[in-house]
């Protein structure tokens, strides 16, 4: 099975100078045919459907819905595009940098990474923002063809190259993180944010977003692979906080990352045995995510049973709760006695099995 869960956290692009590719700049992608066929083509706005036969080969066998789908095509695309822009600027005074600089618009991936292996080996000389930039690019390119393990020593080289660039060091510890070395991927998170927050003091409107991704990368190393929940949650809550503080710019683009923070926090909290809380924040992200569904149903039908499937564990822990103990909790997480609402009448009031249900019987496709 090809292992992309973390490919939209690799592909997400945070550029430390203005002059950078904004963040959301390009990239819309949507399927061909209809969401209930088994293999569904995705097309991009303003790339050759023949720059996307790899992606949409390697999407064809990933056992992931479609949004999810969308989701990894239209990070790869935001990647793309910043590549050829990087290559752009640099080909205006580097031949081999201009070759290739073609040959990735025409989608020939690997001859463009021989090209940049070439300019490498010769690059003593140059200075050390060039050079990063160099292996920036011949990591993306790897990145590009989902070799992530040859994409990792030339993300460390340009990490290295220019330490103070928070692009570079986020992309290493993202791929860090999805080889499982999580030691290493920490701090280099923590140094991303270092160097992210002062510029979203001064321009919050390009670099806030750009603060909210690694630190959910961050909130998701301490929870899932170090354990440390504390940390975690503070995580996620700054998270939180920074994605509802751009809701009201672009509420369509926005509200599914306020959901999936919430998701994570409500699991977070759900190991913790904090139903009350864990009862706040999954309601909040159900309801978001049923209003997302309700205008884009093949979209973020699956995300929502997601959802909804959290919210199933939650009333779990509370029926076991309620035969532990003779107490409950009420559908907004709050404690009452043996003599409220019923498990089996808790149950029948929640929505989940409205969505899951379809949900099931659509087989994801295994590789």
């Amino acid at each position: 099975m090809t292992s992309l869960w973390l490919w939209p956290v690799i592909f997400f692009l945070m550029p430390a100078q203005a002059s950078f590719m904004r963040p959301n700049a390009g990239g819309a992608c949507s399927p061909t045919g209809t969401a209930f066929q088994p293999h569904v083509t995705i097309v991009c706005q303003g790339v050759n459907p023949q720059v996307l036969e790899l992606l949409n080969t390697v999407l064809d066998t990933a056992d992931l819905d479609l949004h999810s789908k969308i989701c990894q095509a239209e990070a790869w695309v935001r990647t793309y595009h910043a590549l050829v822009q990087r290559l752009a600027e640099g080909g205006r005074d580097h031949v081999l940098i201009h070759e290739a600089h073609a040959l990735v618009q025409a989608g020939k991936l690997a001859e463009a990474g021989a090209l940049l292996d070439r300019v490498l080996a010769s690059s003593d000389d140059a200075r050390p923002e060039r050079v990063a930039a160099y292996s920036f690019s011949r990591a993306d390119i790897f990145a590009l063809q989902f070799q992530l393990r040859e994409a990792l020593p030339h993300y460390a080289a340009a990490s290295r190259s220019h330490a103070s660039h928070p692009q570079y060091t986020y992309r290493y510890a993202a791929v860090l993180q999805q080889q499982r070395r999580y030691t290493e991927a920490e701090p280099l998170y923590r140094t991303t944010l270092n160097a992210l927050r002062p510029l979203a003091s001064a321009d919050p409107t390009t670099y806030v977003p750009m603060v909210a991704r690694p630190l959910d990368s961050l909130a998701s190393v301490y929870h899932s692979e170090t354990r440390r929940l504390s940390a975690a949650e503070a995580a996620y809550h700054e998270a939180l906080t920074l994605h509802r503080q751009r809701v009201q710019t672009n509420p369509t683009a926005v509200l599914p990352d306020v959901a999936t923070t919430l998701d994570n926090l409500a699991v977070l909290a759900l190991a913790q045995s904090r139903l009350q809380h864990a009862a706040e924040w999954i309601r909040e992200a159900v309801t978001i995510r049923r209003t997302l569904w309700q205008h884009d149903p093949a979209t973020y039908g699956d995300v929502l049973a997601q959802s909804l499937e959290i919210e199933v564990v939650r009333l779990d822990q509370a029926h076991l709760l309620f035969l532990t103990t003779g107490r409950f909790l009420a559908p907004d997480g709050s404690p009452f006695g043996i003599h409220g609402l019923t498990p089996d009448r808790a149950y029948e009031d929640d929505d989940a099995g409205s969505l899951m249900a379809p949900c099931a019987d659509t087989k994801p496709i295994e590789p």
